[in-house]
């Protein structure tokens, strides 16, 4: 799938290799951007919520046994609210995980959580129309910012510390969201 993520990727990786040398041994660590941008965001909030507290490997059969259970069309929202709690547990969805998406998927029913037109909203207004959701707090609202198409210019900033990339340079990402002021 082409976008303007792995349009961009080679041109960015190049110039922030250049410009930062902690940031050349991530990217050298990590290797091209992979991200993939989803426009459905209830999909998106539902892969958030199925991943959250367990394994990348775990989350990912979860999603793919719940789109195989919800039928040709995948996660949609009219496929989980049809969906009986059985159904949504033979995914390995906890109790737990099933309440939140019930919810997520009430709240977008209703129009109290409308994900169209968010581009018109603040960060703090999508931030305050998600966290109401069970399930969704506020880390999980601001990465389904970063998950935006005016968020195609995120910038991650690093400082000293100690997270996961340790074995690259004591790194610890902390994440600086910057729209794009070219669609505005």
């Amino acid at each position: 799938m082409n976008n303007h993520f792995t349009a961009i990727d080679g041109q960015a990786r190049r110039h922030l290799s250049r410009r930062d040398p902690i940031l050349r041994k991530v990217i050298q660590f990590i290797g091209p951007c992979t991200l993939q941008h989803n426009p459905d965001g209830f999909a998106v909030l539902v892969h958030s919520i199925i991943s959250q507290q367990i394994s990348t490997k775990a989350a990912a059969a979860i999603r793919t046994r719940l789109g195989n259970l919800l039928g040709p069309k995948g996660v949609t929202l009219s496929g989980l609210r049809k969906a009986s709690d059985p159904v949504l547990r033979a995914a390995g969805l906890s109790a737990p995980k099933v309440r939140s998406l019930r919810d997520l998927a009430d709240k977008v029913h209703w129009g109290e959580v409308a994900l169209g037109g968010l581009d018109r909203l603040t960060d703090e207004e999508i931030i305050d129309l998600l966290v109401p959701v069970h399930g969704i707090g506020p880390w999980t609202a601001q990465m389904f910012l970063a998950a935006l198409p005016q968020y195609c210019h995120l910038v991650l900033l690093a400082k000293p510390g100690r997270c996961a990339a340790e074995r690259v340079n004591r790194f610890q990402p902390s994440i600086s969201l910057i729209r794009s002021t070219s669609s505005h």
